[in-house]
């Protein structure tokens, strides 16, 4: 079981790896970004130019600032089919290392 702070602990990692990942993928790719986080483009110009200390304010936050958005069944299912997740996990780990 978790405690209190290692519970925060992991929601810090997640955010700051989430938010990362928007930062990077904005730097890729604005379009893409937009579209694959469902932000607007007022957003994105935020969340691109948001300092080192404010990306780590807000991963601070007690609630995790994503969301899953499976709402589809097949795509659910392809991701437990052998491969498929390490691919998608590969290029995740790649464009948070940026």
């Amino acid at each position: 079981m978790l405690t209190a702070q290692s519970d925060l602990s992991a929601i810090y990692e997640v955010n700051l790896r989430f938010l990362l990942l928007i930062q990077n993928l904005l730097r890729e790719d604005i379009d893409a970004a937009v579209e694959q986080f469902g932000m607007t483009s007022e957003m994105a110009a935020v969340m691109g130019n948001l300092s080192e200390v404010q990306v780590d304010q807000l991963a601070r936050s007690s609630f995790l600032l994503c969301r899953f958005r499976f709402n589809d069944v097949q795509i659910l299912s392809a991701l437990g089919e052998k491969g498929v997740s390490s691919r998608i996990l590969t290029r995740s780990e790649t464009l948070v290392s940026r």
